[in-house]
């Protein structure tokens, strides 16, 4: 399902699923510490981001559309998206983690269900009423910027899409990958791009 639309015709090549046994190992690394219990990073009650609840929602909606309509390869590709973006969380609630999984089940289902056990539930995950897209989340008020100290990135942060040059600055200027950068030394220039880009120029 992986390689590619369901009704092409696809040379079998063992090469081919690599990237998807990859993706499989993944999921365990971020669910399962090596003593076979959840992962630290999954909390109850924990407060998702603001930019993971969108990933995850969209996940959800093309998930759901995908297997109705057969595109098996796009579905995974968004949970691959998904995967990567849960990778970079500090935390996730488990609320959350619990559905990523069961968008995984009709995919990877002895894998997903393992997983499920794990959570303390005592029946199956298909069982599971399917996670629904929130629709409300899909657009959030905040945006990743790069932060570049003469036109090489520094860091990046998460503001909202509202906020003023002056105020980007001072967060920007506050990080410490831009601190190192910049101390003891005088700016000459400032570039802000509203919800896009920071560049200091200092000399």
């Amino acid at each position: 399902m992986f390689l590619g639309p369901l009704e092409d015709s696809k040379p079998w090549n063992t090469s081919g699923i690599e990237g998807v046994s990859r993706f499989l190992k993944k999921i365990w690394r971020e669910y399962v510490e090596r003593d076979g219990t959840i992962s630290k990073k999954i909390e109850c009650g924990a407060k998702d981001s603001e930019e993971f609840l969108k990933v995850l929602n969209e996940t959800i909606k093309k998930v759901s559309s995908d297997i109705e309509s057969l595109r098996f390869n796009t579905a995974i590709s968004q949970m691959m998206i998904c995967l990567n973006a849960l990778q970079k969380e500090e935390k996730i609630s488990a609320e959350s983690a619990k559905k990523f999984i069961q968008l995984v089940a009709p995919f990877a289902p002895h894998i997903a269900e393992e997983i499920w056990a794990k959570f303390g539930e005592k029946t199956s995950i298909t069982l599971a009423p399917f996670p629904e897209c929130d629709e409300s989340l899909l657009h959030t008020n905040t945006v990743k910027i790069a932060v570049q100290v003469n036109g090489k990135l520094r860091a990046e942060m998460q503001i909202s899409k509202d906020t003023n040059k002056e105020d980007a600055l001072d967060m920007a200027k506050s990080l410490d990958g831009v601190k190192r950068h910049i101390e003891g030394k005088q700016i000459v220039k400032e570039i802000y791009v509203p919800a896009k880009i920071i560049n200091i120029v200092a000399k």
